[in-house]
């Protein structure tokens, strides 16, 4: 999928879904749907017409690839600092249930997405080092993805 963006400079390529109330399923119900909910954004299987899921992370990865204007904009830094900020989420969850390998493949997807904002609020990406240090971390972010991706399916065949 081509990643388009406006003269203004933004970047339409990620969106946010949050899960909300009760369940009384029982625990280990609650676990193989969320993996397979989790799947199923990670392979694009969403509404959102943007790059989605773990094809994100190529169309992100090109703009610091290849446009140093829109790499240094207010835009890839909010990216880089909510959607990394939101990668906790899952290897809280996945802690929590004491999936501890995927727990430590998130945690470390969101140490580069955090590790990428810090170097982006921190340092001039227009320049071109310091645009393939960010790239670098999302690189490993999205492997990181991708093994995350292959674990849940297995676990819930």
């Amino acid at each position: 999928m081509q990643m388009q963006h406006d003269i203004e400079g933004q970047i339409p390529i990620l969106s946010v879904l949050t899960i909300t109330g009760i369940s009384h399923k029982p625990k280990e119900d609650i676990l193989r749907d969320t993996m397979k909910l989790a799947v199923n954004h990670l392979k694009g299987g969403e509404w959102c017409e943007n790059a989605k899921g773990l094809d994100a992370y190529p169309a992100l990865i090109r703009i610091f690839d290849e446009n140093p204007d829109i790499s240094a904009s207010w835009n890839a830094e909010y990216f880089l600092g909510t959607y990394g900020a939101l990668k906790e989420y899952a290897y809280r969850y996945f802690g929590k249930v004491e999936k501890t390998e995927l727990a430590k493949i998130y945690k470390d997807v969101f140490n580069a997405w955090m590790e990428a904002f810090r170097i982006k609020t921190n340092e001039d990406a227009t320049f071109p080092e310091t645009r393939a240090r960010i790239v670098s971390l999302l690189r490993s972010a999205y492997e990181n993805g991708e093994e995350a991706v292959r674990r849940m399916e297995s676990l819930t065949k």
